[in-house]
């Protein structure tokens, strides 16, 4: 059994700052992929070991080279960053990464707030089948 220890963040906002403290606490390297790198509380994560990665969400390269190096990547993207989300997955793949953890699971994506997100579950085979979208 493999055991992640590099991860990614994509929005460390909310949900993914709760991910970011936990994977800290475990001893894990953590990346975050943000727009804006200057925010206190990304700071505030900077000095606890975290390394920030200021890109553009849909600028493919730039995700694919902050990605570079880490195994596991959660986005926590808010979900009407439908089109971003189908980038960063393509980036995922270009850098190796072996499990991608998106953020439209757990939620009700038929109704409500989240129901952009039944988009990227409903995206055709050849993008789904690009990394593992499930915990082992």
């Amino acid at each position: 059994m493999s055991i992640f220890t590099k991860f990614s963040i994509i929005g460390a906002g909310g949900v993914g700052a709760a991910v970011v403290d936990e994977l800290l606490k475990n001893g894990a390297s953590v990346a975050i992929l943000t727009r804006d790198d200057s925010k206190p509380e990304l700071q505030a994560s900077k000095e606890r070991g975290v390394t920030l990665h200021q890109v553009s969400y849909d600028d493919e390269d730039a995700v694919t080279k902050a990605l570079s190096g880490s195994e596991v990547v959660v986005n926590t993207l808010a979900p009407f960053f439908i089109a971003e989300q189908k980038i960063i997955v393509s980036a995922a793949k270009a850098a190796g990464i072996q499990l991608f953890v998106p953020s439209e699971y757990g939620v009700r994506v038929t109704e409500g707030p989240n129901v952009f997100k039944k988009q990227v579950q409903d995206l055709p085979d050849p993008l789904q089948h690009l990394l593992p979208w499930h915990l082992p």
